[in-house]
């Protein structure tokens, strides 16, 4: 099996919802939309935004790539891997 990752640095909502009978736990924002945008265009790999890639390049290497276009954003996002 192979897997994607999108990662993404920003605010979100958390916590329960659904009925009496059956609720899930989960997170709504923009971020979340991006973080899955970004799995999508992963190709088997890891990517993430500029905002992530700033502060976790002290403690990982990273590479950046060409900028990409994703639905729900007009400017072609920076992303790295």
């Amino acid at each position: 099996l192979g897997g994607s990752i999108g990662i993404t640095t920003g605010r979100v909502f958390c916590g329960r919802r659904g009925g009496l009978l059956r609720q899930e736990y989960g997170l709504l924002g923009s971020v979340v939309n991006l973080a899955a945008r970004l799995m999508g265009r992963a190709e088997g790999g890891i990517l993430c935004d500029s905002t992530t890639a700033l502060p976790a390049q002290a403690r990982f290497e990273l590479v950046e790539q060409p900028a990409i276009r994703v639905k729900g954003r007009a400017e072609p996002l920076p992303v790295s891997l």
